[in-house]
């Protein structure tokens, strides 16, 4: 037989070693012990257990120490990916691996949800230039806790973020940092995500992509469902508020490659969309929406 890592998926448990097989065992740091095999999720909560790799049945190993680097999150990540592959197909496991390290693409109108860990570090690159990128953080073990722009711009008394402000939640709790913006600094605080609804109130076609679809969309795969959509950070969206208090929409100035960077202050479900609203103009006249990146730190 194979050898096998310490950590195998196959459907629907966690893969234990068959009759005959050679065994990887787990190995604890401090006392060099090799001889136990965990018995169960529980078992990789140990904090000397050492777990360099995670294998998924059909599918190349993924380096847990990558997708796990902030101190002390090693190996709760590796416990949650081993309780989250009991009871979910090994290729969705996967996938969700995958896309919590290296360079996740967002395509041009389409949303993506990362399970992101306390500590971690995320860029939202603005991979074409240009384009508005809706964010939105949600608390992982309370999604009715979230990411708060009338919260956090009394948070910090801005309506445009700063490097080294932090944001937090509609509980005023800190959820994320900012630690880079490569781009002129514009992310608007003010405006609700586009929708099916927005799209007919402003004469948009009908039925369109929309960012409020989108979210709701990524998050009911992960089992989430949420009764009301908060207001996004739309990240690189230009709308300046003038002296006499109206709102005015400017292309995104943003240039290929300018990214905002994010610490993450809990651990939290984070959903970037490609906005592919084409009302105001807001990624450039007579210019089709773009993608971006995410980027795992």
């Amino acid at each position: 037989m194979p050898h096998r890592s310490p950590l195998a998926v196959s459907l629907p448990r966690l893969a234990r070693p068959e009759a005959g097989e050679r065994r990887a065992p787990v190995r604890n740091r401090e006392s060099g012990n090799q001889d136990r095999w965990p018995q169960n999720s529980t078992d990789f909560r140990s904090e000397g257990l050492e777990m360099p790799w995670l294998r998924f049945e059909g599918v190349r190993p993924v380096n847990a120490s990558r997708l796990a680097s902030a101190p002390g999150n090693r190996w709760k990540f590796a416990a949650n990916m081993a309780r989250r592959a009991m009871g979910r197909g090994a290729a969705e496991v996967a996938m969700e691996a995958a896309a919590e390290s290296g360079r996740i693409e967002v395509p041009a109108g389409t949303a993506k949800a990362l399970r992101m860990a306390q500590g971690q570090r995320v860029r939202v690159v603005n991979s074409e230039g240009g384009q508005v990128v809706d964010t939105w953080a949600f608390r992982a073990s309370d999604p009715t806790e979230h990411l708060s722009m009338a919260h956090s711009r009394s948070a910090t008394y801005r309506i445009f973020f700063r490097v080294g402000d932090v944001l937090v939640t509609n509980r005023f709790r800190p959820v994320l940092r900012i630690t880079g913006d490569t781009s002129p600094g514009f992310h608007d605080t003010l405006h609700a995500a586009c929708s099916a609804e927005s799209n007919r109130y402003f004469g948009a076609p009908d039925p369109a992509p929309n960012c409020e679809d989108n979210l709701r969309t990524v998050l009911a795969e992960r089992g989430i469902h949420i009764s009301a959509v908060p207001c996004p950070w739309n990240l690189y969206e230009h709308a300046d508020v003038d002296a006499a208090g109206g709102l005015h929409d400017r292309p995104a100035s943003a240039a290929a490659g300018d990214y905002v960077e994010l610490e993450c202050l809990m651990d939290l479900i984070l959903v970037c969309s490609a906005c592919p609203s084409r009302v105001g103009a807001i990624s450039g006249a007579g210019r089709a929406p773009r993608g971006a990146e995410v980027v795992v730190l």
